[in-house]
């Protein structure tokens, strides 16, 4: 009798249990679809009920941190991302921890501390890197782009040039990246190009000119198409910028006859 009622009562808490996760998938996946749709709050709504029904709802706190990064309350949004982070061994799937810290880095970007960027830039590498799909790839490459951005940003740009040529193998905005590596060989010293010619580019052949690895990534640049990422970075306000990256590449080019040694 007395196992009888022990059993019954463990096949109710699992049945329980059971349409506690079912009522909390459903919630996530309606959420889902609605932010899908662009219906912003409606989506909040199923979060902060998938909430209601498991407090660990890292994939809930990690879509409302997104809304309210899309919606530019960065702060509501790092409160969010934060809280994703503390439940994050109860993430649905491992690919969700990316995209979190992604979503951090990207929020701390906003908010200038780039330091806290760099720090979770770091942290998807330690991930990525693991793991050779093109999904994981993708993460991989544009990590290594952004620190590179952030290590010229601070004015190490040797630091930097070392990121851009990671990014490059990993095919991530190769003419971003190109352009980059050219304009740090345009005015950096020969004895750090000789350095480079020996450790980096062994195949690039060696001559008298002191601007070879200019010349190679600056012509890499040239013959490089303009990747899919790269077209929906230049329909924002940062192709402005890339225009006159353009003309200053382009007098660069003109005047590596004499360069000077920083």
């Amino acid at each position: 009798m007395f196992f009888k009622k022990y059993l019954i009562s463990h096949l109710i808490l699992f049945a329980c249990g059971y349409c506690l996760n079912t009522s909390y998938l459903l919630q996530i996946s309606e959420g889902n679809n609605f932010f899908d749709l662009g219906q912003l709050n409606k989506a909040l709504t199923h979060y902060k009920k998938a909430i209601e029904i498991k407090k660990e709802a890292a994939d809930a706190y990690l879509q409302i941190g997104h809304i309210h990064l899309l919606k530019e309350f960065n702060q509501l949004a790092l409160k969010n991302f934060k809280k994703a982070e503390s439940f994050s061994n109860h993430f649905l799937t491992k690919e969700s921890l990316l995209d979190l810290y992604m979503n951090m880095s990207a929020t701390y970007h906003q908010e200038k501390y780039l330091e806290q960027e760099m720090i979770y830039l770091q942290k998807i590498l330690s991930i990525a890197t693991n793991y050779k799909e093109e999904f994981y790839r993708d993460y991989t490459g544009k990590s290594l782009f952004l620190l590179g951005l952030l290590e010229n940003k601070k004015g190490r740009k040797a630091v930097g040039k070392k990121y851009f040529l990671k990014a490059a193998s990993y095919s991530y905005r190769l003419k971003s990246c190109f352009l980059y590596l050219s304009h740090y060989y345009a005015i950096t010293s020969q004895k750090k190009i000789d350095a480079d010619l020996n450790f980096f580019s062994p195949n690039i052949k060696r001559t008298e000119n002191r601007n070879t690895l200019f010349d190679y990534y600056y012509e890499q640049y040239e013959s490089t198409t303009v990747s899919e990422a790269e077209k929906n970075i230049f329909k924002k306000k940062s192709y402005q910028r890339y225009l006159e990256d353009i003309e200053e590449y382009k007098r660069l080019k003109e005047n590596q006859k004499s360069p000077q040694p920083p």
